[in-house]
């Protein structure tokens, strides 16, 4: 069988749904921290994309979970979100950046706020404007398991969206500071962060 290559405009999402013969909605059971209905989605759309992740699978379910909690994703938009982490994978080796709670922010936010996700690839977006607009301000660090994972998120997210006004004024042992220990061997400051990691998942059209 011979192999075929799509153009940079290629529709993903309506290419999947050529898989997808029966839709449904099905209630969602989330209050359970170990069995829950979304932990079983992701864990299977995981495994129906066999998407190669270099042992990154339980961090992105584990931030998938508390993100589609938080933002009250359908099962079509978990669907969508897991065609950006394939594009996203399949873009990337095995040594590549892959920060995986930023990838799975920019997943999400991709698949329903495609708005915020160009802000943020053009280097547009501040911390405080996407916090806000994700209504992520006033989440308390503690409290439920989701809302921790989701504080650890948006500490990376702090990370690389802060100015370098709002970088200095942050106390030096403050532990944001320690978060792009890793980044020089990739040659990236941390504004250059989360921009790179959207254009490599913005390589394809999602409708």
């Amino acid at each position: 069988m011979g192999s075929t290559s799509y153009g940079q405009n290629i529709d993903a999402h309506t290419y999947l749904q050529k898989f997808i013969n029966v839709e449904t909605t099905i209630p969602k059971r989330t209050t359970d921290k170990y069995n829950n209905d979304l932990s079983k989605y992701t864990r299977c759309l995981l495994q129906l994309h066999q998407i190669e992740t270099w042992g990154d699978d339980r961090n992105i379910v584990e931030c998938l979970e508390a993100f589609a909690i938080h933002m009250n994703l359908s099962l079509r938009q978990l669907e969508k979100v897991f065609t950006n982490l394939a594009i996203f994978y399949g873009a990337s080796g095995e040594r590549h950046l892959r920060i995986v709670p930023l990838v799975v922010f920019l997943a999400c936010v991709r698949a329903v706020r495609p708005e915020l996700f160009e802000e943020i690839m053009c280097n547009k977006a501040s911390y405080q404007e996407l916090s806000e607009k994700l209504d992520l301000l006033n989440l308390a660090k503690e409290g439920s398991d989701y809302q921790y994972r989701i504080h650890w998120i948006m500490e990376w997210v702090k990370f690389s969206l802060l100015s370098e006004e709002e970088w200095a004024a942050l106390p030096d042992d403050n532990r944001i500071k320690k978060l792009g220990q890793s980044l020089w061997e990739y040659n990236l400051s941390r504004e250059q962060v989360m921009p790179v990691l959207a254009q490599k998942m913005s390589m394809f059209t999602i409708r």
